[in-house]
């Protein structure tokens, strides 16, 4: 039986599907074709990398100077009539990243400016009591585009390929055949192994689900438009023949195209998952495959080893899934060709890569220059000095090094000093750590409830994902406490829930979402307080309190805080309205029932 390169049953989505669908305005994000980004400045404070202004969203990137911890960066901007209103025609920017290797940050800004549109803008960096400028040589710089409505586009354009928009937000992943049907049936799924019904329809499916990421910022998807047979074996199934054509189970391209557009409409990206390495399994030829001969696949003569890297790269995953030779001229512009064919046909605003450690790493710049978006690449490996490499050749790579010292550190209650060790060593491996995709959750894996049943645990892991360095992915039905075993128990259909918005996970989440993630800044400083049952940790200007004690257990710790907050700073937890204030240093948390505190 033959499947097209169709399964989007993965919608790696961006949209935090019941809690944070983020308006944010920058799936719309174009970069404009005059403006080249410019180089790390070598001695300036402030300068800009890059503007757009598309569909009434200004937005951009800023290189700053790291001279002190508290800074505020201010754009000032004039009308289309060019009037200029200090006080009122500001926006903020925040900090994004650092950029390794030099003493400078990534700063970056959005607004919607859809009244009075805008012209020129200049950039304003006060810091230690000083204030330095980027006016563009005294000539300001001048913004052509005007603005326009941006309630009623439709746009599939996909977004800029750069990876700060996508470090600002947060990705959630569904899988499209478990998540929505196009009827209003309520009916579970006899066979995990087989197909459940979800498809792309967007109007009473995917789209309408969303209403509930409405009241949040920053949210993605990401369909996985490939194949999935749901068979049990091989685990991976990622099974496409037909590279080109969607698989006709989840809908039609004008479905899919819909449902890109819905997402954009409402500020989100959507995520494509793609796979390079193999194609489906078969018995009798490649009569309708992309890749239609033997000739195009390595022979089936060797046996995988986690120990051989050649073997990883060379022999057929399973024994069964013919292995694309990548090695071969045509089979490398053909790959480069589908990837960038799925992202403009349908303006997808980046990709998930699948088995990026079984082909060789020189394969991948001209990969993900034809896709020419944001890559977020699976290497499943949780030793950091193999898989951090591999940022060299992908912006964005999942992070399973700590995937496993989390589940250990949280689920099984080991010590939560691994974590500090193994961020240690991700700082070593990692060209940008900020940039790693943390998860607690897929759909390769027992969930972590089905494992360690214990809610609390489970709140303190998740805190750590969405509120950690790094983009986090939640799973679909994470937020609804769902426990499903290993693959593909762990696939199991959303609808069942009914979705439900006042349930005890439901409400967590997007509250760790919307009062924390949404609202303070996205540095961050983890070695902060570490021992064996705690982990605090800063972002922005909050404190960050979990704990591995699980329910009906808790204590009172006192912690030094260095000087990454204010001597006499008060802070608030946002679940319990506990109140500490900073003192000398110090301050005293009271953990109850070994739920996570978060002080903002």
């Amino acid at each position: 039986m033959k499947f097209s390169f169709a399964r989007t049953a993965f919608l790696l989505v961006y949209l935090l599907q019941f809690l944070h669908l983020a308006v944010s305005a920058l799936s719309n994000l174009e970069r404009r074709a005059d403006l080249e980004r410019r180089a790390v400045p070598s001695s300036a404070y402030v300068q800009l990398d890059y503007y757009t202004y598309t569909n009434g969203v200004f937005s951009g990137q800023i290189y700053i100077k790291n001279v002190a911890y508290s800074k505020i960066v201010t754009l000032y901007y004039s009308t289309s009539a060019g009037v200029w209103n200090v006080a009122g025609n500001s926006i903020l920017a925040s900090y994004s990243a650092a950029i390794s290797g030099t003493s400078y940050e990534y700063w970056v800004f959005s607004a919607t400016i859809t009244s009075g549109g805008i012209s020129q803008f200049y950039i304003k960096y006060d810091v230690s009591g000083n204030s330095y400028y980027d006016n563009n040589s005294s000539n300001n710089y001048k913004v052509t585009t005007t603005a326009t409505s941006t309630s009623t586009t439709t746009s599939t354009t996909t977004a800029t390929s750069t990876p700060l928009p996508w470090a600002q937000r947060t990705i959630y992943q569904i899988l499209t055949d478990r998540f929505a049907k196009s009827t209003d049936s309520t009916a579970g799924c006899s066979d995990f192994s087989n197909y459940c019904g979800g498809t792309y329809q967007v109007t009473k499916d995917i789209m309408g689900n969303l209403r509930l990421f409405r009241d949040s910022q920053k949210c993605h998807f990401h369909p996985d438009t490939r194949t999935y047979t749901f068979h049990l074996w091989p685990p991976k199934r990622y099974w496409a023949t037909d590279f080109y054509n969607l698989n006709t189970h989840f809908g039609s391209a004008a479905d899919l195209k819909a449902l890109v557009a819905a997402a954009h409409n409402i500020g989100m990206y959507v995520m494509l998952d793609v796979v390079a390495n193999h194609a489906g399994p078969t018995s009798s030829g490649y009569s309708g495959y992309t890749f239609a001969s033997s000739s195009f696949y390595h022979p089936n003569n060797c046996t995988m080893s986690d120990s051989n890297q050649n073997s990883l790269e060379q022999c057929w995953i399973a024994g069964s899934l013919p292995d694309i030779d990548t090695e071969n001229a045509s089979n490398v512009n053909i790959l480069n060709d589908i990837v960038h064919t799925w992202v403009t046909a349908y303006g997808f605003d980046g990709i998930r890569i699948d088995t990026f450690k079984h082909i060789r790493k020189d394969f991948w710049p001209g990969y993900l220059s034809a896709a020419g978006v944001f890559a977020t690449a699976e290497v499943y490996s949780g030793d950091s000095s193999y898989v951090g490499p591999y940022q060299q050749y992908a912006q964005s790579i999942i992070n399973y090094p700590l995937y496993y010292p989390l589940l250990r550190g949280f689920g099984a209650k080991q010590t939560l000093t691994q974590l500090k060790t193994q961020i240690a060593a991700n700082k070593a491996a990692f060209t940008n750590t900020a940039l790693l995709t943390n998860f607690v959750n897929n759909h390769d894996n027992p969930r972590f409830l089905n494992t360690y049943n214990d809610l609390s645990l489970f709140k303190n892991a998740l805190t750590f994902t969405l509120l950690a360095e790094g983009i986090p992915i939640v799973y679909y039905g994470d937020e609804q406490a769902y426990a499903g075993g290993a693959d593909p128990g762990c696939r199991e259909p959303l609808w069942t829930s009914g979705y439900p918005t006042t349930s005890e996970m439901y409400l967590f989440v997007q509250k760790v979402i919307t009062k924390a993630r949404k609202t303070l800044a996205t540095d961050t400083y983890m070695d902060l307080w570490v021992n064996d049952r705690i982990f605090a940790f800063r972002r922005g200007k909050g404190l960050v309190v979990l704990s591995n004690y699980g329910l009906g257990s808790g204590t009172t710790q006192t912690m030094y805080l260095s000087s990454q907050f204010t001597e006499g700073q008060p802070l608030v937890d946002i679940f319990t309205s506990q109140t500490i204030t900073v003192s000398s240093g110090y301050v005293t948390v009271t953990i109850s029932n070994g739920m996570p505190l978060i002080f903002v």
